[in-house]
């Protein structure tokens, strides 16, 4: 059995460039995005800390996706997601045991990467589905009245992303992404995580 499998495993490897032979390609989308984060730790400029015992915030940060796609096969490929959202409010935070308003900034950069399915390439229309992972980052500042604003710093974690969309043929060499949609898991220790989404649109150039 164990042969077998080994035999199977060997035998799609060495199949894969003969694929790629007659339907590889590359593609890239470059867009908007609009996302949504959930329960962000907001950050005290006294105490200089951002931490789960914290107010809770929910973050609109619009901002910029780009994807590589290379394709292994017209129904398959394999993506690298990269995108910036910037996000900023008000929120009444306890600030040295007073509770006054506090305008934060924030600015989180991810980079997932995963596999990508397409339901159909012949029409002038192909969705697909994707599921990537990989990791973001979170840096910002905070101003409180009487304080100067203060770096937030900066915190790294893990992100997962299960999501898909649709692209419209404009012409061979270019579409256009009519729609994405994608569920994001973070986890950002002391700035919080939980489950959040975003929205993306753009131009898909084929090469």
């Amino acid at each position: 059995m164990h042969k077998a499998l080994l035999g199977l495993t060997l035998l799609f490897s060495l199949s894969l460039p003969l694929l790629a032979q007659d339907s590889a390609r590359s593609e890239f989308f470059g867009g908007f995005q609009f996302a949504h984060f959930g329960s962000i730790h907001t950050y005290d400029p006294f105490v200089e800390q951002s931490n789960v015992n914290n107010t809770e915030v929910s973050v609109n940060a619009p901002g910029w996706d780009a994807t590589y796609t290379y394709h292994i096969t017209d129904s398959i490929g394999v993506a690298g997601d990269f995108s910036g959202s910037y996000g900023s409010g008000t929120v009444s935070e306890g600030v040295a045991g007073i509770f006054q308003p506090v305008k934060y900034h924030m600015h989180i950069y991810s980079y997932t990467f995963g596999p990508v399915f397409y339901f159909s390439s012949k029409g002038n229309v192909n969705p697909f589905v994707h599921a990537l992972i990989g990791g973001a980052t979170g840096t910002g500042s905070a101003c409180s009245s009487g304080v100067p604003c203060a770096s937030v710093g900066s915190a790294s974690g893990l992100v997962a992303m299960i999501g898909g969309g649709a692209d419209m043929k404009y012409k061979k060499s270019m579409s256009i992404r009519i729609f994405q949609g994608d569920w994001i898991h973070t986890n950002f220790a002391s700035y919080g995580g939980g489950s959040n989404v975003r929205i993306s649109a753009g131009v898909v150039f084929h090469f």
